[in-house]
């Protein structure tokens, strides 16, 4: 497997482990043991992605101190609805800084692009800003749909979203965006 394969691999499971050991540990032990859970396997993250690439992805920092805080205030208040808002929090940082680089004229999307090395034909950068805008949409939408989860699923459901749900409904639509860009290039 390459590094980049690896990565991304880290990236997914790593995001998830920390939910799946809340949601077993909660669903038999409560709130209480299932945060704490939740946040060791966070710390166990960070520590398993410092060991293997000798640095810590900013993603990866910026997801874990968020789910320390979140798992700190559900400690505090015997909560388990504020580990479950960690998502919700990141997926609308992500909408938010989606729409405020597109205010600055600097596509994320474009940049992140650039920045791994992509080439993304001179044909199709023009219509990113609009998947950018699109994307910021969907990612707001799912923070929403994870708000009513938190609130109102079960445990066991509120992590099929975060995780499975996330994957298989970002994998539609990136499919939908790709046929619509495809179609809006017919039209040239």
């Amino acid at each position: 497997m390459s590094q980049k394969q690896s990565q991304a691999a880290l990236l997914f499971f790593g995001g998830i482990v920390p939910l799946v050991g809340y949601a077993l540990i909660e669903d038999n032990y409560g709130p209480l043991w299932g945060t704490v859970a939740g946040m060791v396997l966070g710390i166990g993250e960070i520590s398993f992605e410092f060991y293997r690439y000798r640095k810590v992805s900013k993603l990866t920092w910026g997801s874990n101190v968020l789910i320390l805080v979140m798992g700190g205030l559900t400690i505090f208040t015997n909560e388990g609805f504020w580990f479950k808002l960690q998502p919700t929090i990141m997926e609308l940082l992500f909408a938010f800084l989606l729409w405020g680089s597109l205010l600055m004229k600097k596509n994320l999307i474009l940049a992140m692009a650039d920045k791994q090395g992509s080439q993304i034909p001179e044909i199709i950068r023009p219509r990113m800003n609009g998947l950018c805008f699109r994307l910021g949409i969907f990612m707001a939408i799912h923070a929403i749909l994870n708000v009513w989860a938190a609130f109102s699923w079960s445990t066991t459901a509120w992590v099929f979203l975060k995780g499975i749900g996330l994957t298989i409904s970002m994998i539609i639509y990136m499919v939908g965006e790709g046929i619509f860009i495809r179609q809006s290039l017919k039209k040239l």
